[in-house]
């Protein structure tokens, strides 16, 4: 009997898959919110990207930019919807992308068995549902688990078609693969290499399907090319980034895996596709040796266990959930039992020569650029259906027998996953900037002990840490450790000369610490490396204001609003220093402008209502005050300057000094002027 187009077996085996998927993705949600990284995106990644993008097309920016435009934009756009409906809810994005994760699963289960067997496809879709990475992915704000879903779904429709062709199908599966093209350009090589096989392996009618289907994948890029143009002002096959990284990835004298900016072409902003293929063409002409060797690295960089960082650390991930430390997250596992499925099909080539296509496109399109983790999630599900295939096989062989075939196959296949479980030698400069990371993390949330600990493990692994220095500093500071603060700071100034922050950061710390003439120095030369940056004229006017250099004060106030544009906190800070000038006429119109950029900023309010009552404007005064007090009806503060405005002789209504002033003290019965204030309320009850 069949039940929505599925025997009623492959319905129960399909919800059975389903349980188990979405089980672990609740169970792997549960011990990700104990994660740091589960509220937070710290600035140095590549999600920030697409966070601020999506953010931007959410506020109305049809073009959805960011600081760093060089990335294919559609996972900027779909985050954007998501913004659009929920807000900025990182867990609701986790919880799509969950959803999605779970989709994929379900549709390996469905290939599987409509390739090969419901046995292969349990055991494939089983497989992947465990694989530990990819969940991690789905919890993260980068493209790898969102261009998986479109592989697989592209893959599936892909051989829908194959079964039952019309228009309305051609059109989705084009979208699709579309999508998925524009996600991650350089999976284009998978389409690349299928359309060849195509004329191998396909008759003439499926040709011309083949060939209307691609026309209208390309109508589908018309948008995203448009919008590449705009935003580039020249032509971009949807990633600009792609230029430099293909490069940097086959350098002759490049490692094979990590992103290492040093191995960058030097002529990087100059760079076109035409300049690219030449400089390709050059390296493998004049180099072959090395490029041989690069290659071959390469691929044993991405059959390799090893999770390569960038951005995100595995094994960091791993501290946080045991579902991550599975042997079934290890890649090698999959690649070596996923490569002894693809050997043993080989001779059926033309039947599964989507999937063979698959699996060799994302590969070589991973391997063309260079190798690290994230970049090797597309094709995990492929390398699962053939591990699931492989496995499937061998319970086979054991019902037959076939003893012999099953030792060397297993044999194989240990060899296999040996060889590609050897721990590269990698650089350790990544996983001590990945702890930073993690510390920082911990700072968003609060969690200062923690994140002190990350920052000590970062300066374990990498004593010499520039940042894991510099941000030790700051919470030092934040904890009031003024002179561990200095430490930090002087330790990774001389690790680092060059960046303005850290002497920034040095400047604060003195100035906090009243040596207010080395602060100067160090905020003077934080503004010599970065004369453009407005926070640094903002502290020097806060500096000039605590040495009573007023005039210098009021001129650094005025350099910060040049450069950050109408900023109600400098205008309230030059209007402080004409307070403190006795110039209270000046003072007055400068706090208006703050109050007019931020009215309820209630300091802004009291300050201003102080200058009019200083120059005898007692009802004005008043006005301000109320409006502050109405913004925090319980601060005793504000109480207490309105009932003192009460008691003024020439603004004399005792029955309301009387009234703010007692309520003053219920607020803060221990406030300094406690004492002279219960006497002035006995003097005002008095008359």
């Amino acid at each position: 009997m069949k039940i929505f187009g599925f025997s009623e077996n492959k319905k129960t085996n399909l919800f059975l898959i389903f349980f188990i998927s979405i089980s672990i993705k609740i169970l792997y949600f549960y011990h990700f919110n104990e994660n740091p990284f589960f509220h937070f995106i710290h600035e140095t990644s590549d999600a920030i990207n697409f966070d601020i993008g999506a953010q931007n097309f959410a506020s109305g920016d049809l073009l959805a930019t960011s600081a760093n435009n060089s990335y294919s934009p559609l996972y900027k756009y779909f985050l954007g919807f998501i913004y659009i409906l929920a807000g900025r809810n990182l867990p609701v994005v986790w919880g799509i992308q969950f959803v999605l994760g779970t989709i994929t699963i379900l549709l390996v289960f469905l290939i599987t068995s409509k390739l090969f067997n419901e046995r292969a496809a349990l055991i494939s879709s089983t497989l992947y549902a465990l694989y530990g990475p990819e969940l991690m992915y789905e919890g993260i704000l980068l493209r790898a688990s969102f261009v998986t879903f479109l592989g697989v779904l592209s893959l599936y429709l892909l051989i829908q078609l194959e079964e039952k062709s019309n228009l309305l199908r051609i059109v989705i599966t084009a979208l699709v693969i579309s999508l998925f093209i524009q996600s991650r350009p350089n999976v284009i090589l998978v389409f690349a290499l299928l359309f060849f096989v195509s004329f191998y392996c396909t008759d003439k009618k499926n040709l011309k399907i083949n060939l209307f289907l691609s026309f209208v994948v390309l109508l589908f890029f018309i948008p995203l090319l448009i919008q590449a143009y705009i935003v580039h002002g020249k032509f971009v096959f949807f990633d600009s980034s792609g230029i430099l990284t293909i490069l940097m990835g086959n350098n002759p004298g490049y490692t094979g895996a990590e992103y290492l900016p040093e191995f960058r072409h030097p002529e990087d902003t100059s760079l076109n596709y035409k300049k690219v293929v030449f400089i390709l063409f050059q390296n493998f002409i004049s180099n072959p040796v090395e490029m041989i060797t690069l290659y071959l690295r390469k691929f044993y960089y991405f059959f390799n266990s090893y999770e390569y960082t960038s951005n995100y650390n595995f094994y960091i991930f791993q501290e946080f959930s045991f579902l991550l430390k599975t042997p079934f997250s290890n890649f090698a596992f999959f690649s070596s039992l996923g490569l002894m499925g693809f050997l043993l099909n080989v001779n059926n080539f033309k039947r599964f020569r989507l999937l063979y296509t698959y699996i060799i496109g994302i590969t070589m399109s991973v391997v063309l650029f260079y190798v690290v983790s994230r970049f090797r999630i597309p094709v995990v599900p492929y390398f699962a259906i053939f591990a699931g295939v492989f496995l499937d096989r061998v319970c086979t062989w054991c019902v037959f027998r076939k003893y012999k075939i099953i030792i060397l196959s297993v044999t194989t296949f240990i060899i296999l996953f040996f060889l590609f479980n050897t721990i590269p030698d990698m650089s350790k400069k990544n996983e001590a900037n990945e702890y930073g990371n993690l510390g920082n993390a911990y700072l968003n949330i609060g969690n200062i002990e923690k994140a002190v600990a990350a920052y000590n493990k970062s300066l374990k692994i990498d004593p010499n840490n520039f940042y894991s220095h510099n941000n030790l500093g700051k919470v030092y500071t934040k904890q009031g450790r003024l002179s561990k603060a200095l430490s930090e700071f002087t330790t990774a100034i001389n690790l680092n000369p060059g960046e303005w922050e850290t002497f920034h950061n040095l400047g604060l710390v003195y100035m906090r610490s009243g040596q207010f003439s080395e602060g100067e120095k160090a905020l003077s030369y934080a503004r010599n490396l970065a004369p453009q940056v407005s926070q640094i004229y903002f502290s020097l006017g806060n500096l000039y204001q605590s040495m009573e250099l007023f005039d210098k004060s009021i001129e650094s106030y005025k350099n910060y609003l040049s450069l950050a544009g109408e900023d109600w906190k400098g205008f309230f800070q030059i209007g402080n220093v004409f307070s403190k000038l006795g110039r209270f006429e000046k003072a007055i119109k400068e706090y208006k402008k703050s109050k007019k950029l931020n009215s309820k900023h209630t300091q802004t309010l009291i300050n201003l209502g102080n200058a009019y009552s200083y120059i005898n404007k007692p009802s004005l005064a008043l006005k301000e005050y109320l409006l502050a007090l109405s913004f925090n009806l319980k601060d005793p503060i504000f109480h207490n300057n309105i009932g003192m405005l009460y008691a003024r002789k020439d603004f004399y209504y005792p029955v309301k000094a009387v009234y703010h002033l007692q309520k003053s003290l219920e607020l803060d019965p221990d406030q300094n002027s406690a004492e002279s204030i219960r006497k002035l309320i006995n003097k005002l009850k008095e008359s």
